[in-house]
């Protein structure tokens, strides 16, 4: 969703850059499907609770060129449904 990262189903798939599942919001809507897609776990750590746009000017998105326009379609579609 972010960075981009290949998620394979792996029976190492629980190490630390496994696919997890993340909310846009985490203050809700945890069971909206617009909600949750798949990240890698260091995206989803470093996001933590932060709000996407606020997460984008972070120190790690700016080093991964995370930002609106480099994210998957899934969360393009979220933020300009938050717009």
């Amino acid at each position: 969703m972010y960075c981009r990262k290949s998620m394979k189903r792996s029976p190492h798939s629980m190490h630390a850059f496994g696919a997890t599942i993340e909310h846009f919001n985490n203050d809700g809507y945890f069971d909206k499907k617009w909600n949750v897609a798949i990240c890698c776990r260091g995206c989803n750590s470093s996001k933590g609770n932060k709000e996407l746009l606020a997460w984008f000017k972070t120190p790690y998105c700016i080093e991964k060129n995370i930002n609106q326009k480099t994210v998957a379609k899934a969360v393009k579609e979220y933020i300009r449904g938050r717009t």
